[in-house]
């Protein structure tokens, strides 16, 4: 499991807070930056729960359209709207008795918000079209965002019922820039994994290029690194080190900093 590798502290909060919410059935709040593995850890937590041989059921609220939200999360009925052709059970019907990961939560609507907030309430489903009421599901919640939901509480932008509602455990998963040596550790072992998803020899880095990899910054977080580290094993040549003008170009035009 490389997100979880390394001893800095921040990774050593994370590793508890993981335990933790392993331990429990609440509903998790997982924030942090794009790239930083907060569907992973939402993974992890369910798979170190009692829920673990049930269903893990992804939604992304940002890819579905309001039209369609409560159809996606509660199902619909044959007839119910145009191209309703069956009945279809919802994501929300699919997680019961294991876990619902709503992914991008600050992207979803006030609308939706107020759909989602109802269900956490009851536990309970109405499918599109249907008088039929349904449940109570059993279902653990775990939802992610890369915004601050109290800013957007604070603007009006979210429901403050609904992220309380949420709020039950918070999990902060670190960017990679606040993460220390960790980063040396998550480039040996994505050189090593690359080079044997590709059948080639581990190529080794030249001191310019490893200061370069270790001083940067890292925006896309651990997602950026692991493909960066691929893109220069695919395109490696053999017999030479790689050297800077390997890299990524964004990495060439942004000055390396220290690690933190």
């Amino acid at each position: 499991m490389p997100l979880l590798f390394g001893q800095s502290a921040p990774m050593q909060y994370l590793r508890d807070d993981l335990v933790a919410a392993g331990r429990s059935d609440a509903t998790v709040l997982i924030v942090g930056e794009s790239g930083a593995g907060k569907e992973f850890v939402a993974r992890h937590v369910h798979d170190m729960g009692r829920r673990r041989s049930e269903n893990f059921v992804r939604a992304d609220c940002s890819s579905i359209p309001d039209s369609l939200f409560e159809s996606e999360l509660f199902g619909h009925v044959r007839g119910s709207f145009p191209g309703a052709y069956r009945d279809k059970p919802g994501l929300a019907m699919a997680a019961n008795h294991g876990t619902l990961f709503l992914n991008r939560l600050g992207e979803m609507s006030f609308a939706t918000q107020t759909l989602l907030f109802d269900f956490l309430e009851s536990g309970t489903v109405r499918s599109v079209g249907s008088r039929q009421v349904d449940g109570p599901l059993d279902v653990r919640v775990m939802a992610a965002t890369t915004l601050s939901l109290y800013a957007l509480v604070e603007s009006g932008d979210f429901r403050e019922d609904l992220y309380y509602r949420l709020n039950v455990l918070q999990i902060v998963v670190p960017p990679l820039r606040e993460r220390g040596d960790d980063v040396v550790l998550l480039l040996r072992h994505y050189l090593a994994e690359s080079a044997r998803a590709y059948g080639v020899a581990e190529p080794r880095l030249s001191p310019a290029a490893y200061d370069m990899l270790v001083g940067y910054r890292w925006p896309g977080n651990v997602r950026e690194l692991k493909h960066v580290v691929e893109g220069m094993v695919a395109g490696h040549h053999a017999n030479r080190d790689i050297v800077p003008d390997d890299l990524p170009r964004e990495l060439l035009t942004v000055s390396p900093e220290a690690p933190q």
